[in-house]
């Protein structure tokens, strides 16, 4: 039954003595090893396996565990397959105890990640490829909050519209810095953009520098999808 739950669970799971002999394993760390049955895998050590680039690095990891009697708990390491991809594993390892608890080993488990660590790579090459867009863009954006005003972050081209510093911009709100004339056209539009009744709207309407000076702009507002709906964030241009 043990035998049946190690091979049918996705984790790849092993066992080393303490010369980091393998004891046994699961069918799928087998063949990630280039073996077809886990019986094969027995008695060899990392140096013997179908691809052994990071060999050094498990044994030492092995060792440290075995010696210190302490668990390496999720910890991120680089395999080769035995096609020749790199792919990044999330690993743990504890100590293998006898029955007398003395310390005969290692136990160890691991789970592919490669995916989610792509995905994450994807997501922040995004972020920085929106991040430099947001500020090099030669037009004024802001991303604001329609229900309380609070401007989360400009680019440097908005702050100079508003007449303004990046760092006078963080602490004031987007009526702070509307001529009073335009507030109510304003506040209409906005109501309408958090009610849902719109998506996005197109206005004329005044800046007010601190001096008194007011420049007229064209401003289009997009909402943004976010997951906090209690603050909808829009996207001001």
């Amino acid at each position: 039954m043990i035998e049946g739950i190690i091979n049918a669970i996705p984790v790849r799971v092993f066992w080393k003595d303490k010369n980091l002999v393998y004891l046994g394993c699961n069918a799928v760390f087998a063949r990630d090893k280039g073996f077809t049955d886990p019986k094969d895998v027995i008695g060899k050590d990392d140096y013997q396996m179908a691809r052994c680039d990071w060999a050094e690095l498990y044994r030492g990891d092995d060792r440290q565990v075995i010696e210190s009697g302490h668990s390496k708990l999720l910890v991120e390491e680089p395999q080769t397959t035995p096609e020749g991809n790199i792919i990044t594993l999330l690993t743990s390892k504890v100590p293998l105890r006898s029955s007398k608890g003395e310390f005969i080993g290692v136990i160890g488990t691991y789970m592919d990640i490669t995916e989610r660590k792509q995905a994450e790579e994807a997501l922040r090459t995004s972020e920085e490829r929106f991040k430099t867009m947001f500020v090099q863009a030669p037009v004024g954006v802001a991303l604001i909050d329609s229900l309380t005003g609070h401007i989360f972050e400009v680019n440097p081209r908005f702050a100079e519209i508003a007449g303004r510093s990046m760092e006078e911009m963080a602490n004031i709100d987007w009526m702070q810095i509307t001529h009073p004339d335009d507030m109510q056209a304003d506040q209409d539009n906005m109501a309408l953009l958090n009610s849902g009744k719109i998506n996005g709207f197109q206005m004329e309407k005044r800046y007010l520098h601190p001096d008194g000076t007011a420049v007229w702009i064209n401003m289009t507002i997009a909402s943004l999808k976010v997951k906090d709906k209690a603050h909808p964030r829009h996207l001001c241009m």
